[in-house]
């Protein structure tokens, strides 16, 4: 029954949403997350936002921008209340990556360009240090799905197509 509120979905209900967190229930509790992922300014939100902030920070200055991703030190009961870990990692990615990806792609959009102040194009397009930008790529990925964000789709769309040049011209001879 929970999908029902999604048509008027207000701040009121977030008390009860964050209750549906601890059901029994795997689909309630999935349910409650994509609801509370709506809901701006729910607590949910705030937390998922600051468990990925440090995990994402932005080195350097002007065309030398870096993104510097790590991997979360593990899972604490409250990240796997938020919806954090539930489903095991895809064949070939580690928990820890898995992670990653699942806390970014749980923040808001918008908390990642207000951040760094820049769009989703400027974003996208910066390396990211380490071998962890899949990762990062992946959670954007799954944030733009779930948000149904068209800028940040075309963005990643676009610096796939970027990426796919690169490599390509690299390997002509």
């Amino acid at each position: 029954l929970l999908p029902v509120l999604a048509s008027g979905l207000a701040a009121a209900d977030e008390e009860f949403l964050e209750a549906a967190l601890d059901d029994r229930k795997r689909a309630v509790r999935a349910a409650a997350v994509r609801l509370l992922a709506q809901l701006p300014g729910s607590a949910w939100r705030r937390r998922v936002t600051e468990r990925a902030g440090p995990l994402l920070r932005l080195d350097g200055a002007g065309p030398d921008r870096t993104l510097v991703a790590s991997l979360p030190g593990g899972l604490d009961p409250a990240a796997v209340r938020d919806g954090i870990g539930g489903q095991p990692p895809p064949p070939g990615i580690s928990a820890a990556a898995w992670q990653l990806t699942q806390m970014i792609a749980m923040v808001p959009l918008g908390q990642w360009a207000g951040r760094f102040g820049a769009g989703p194009d400027e974003i996208v397009a910066w390396p990211v240090a380490g071998d962890l930008a899949s990762h990062v790529h992946a959670g954007w990925r799954l944030a733009a799905v779930r948000q149904a964000s068209p800028d940040w789709a075309a963005a990643l769309l676009r610096a796939g197509d970027r990426k796919s040049t690169r490599l390509n011209s690299s390997h002509i001879t």
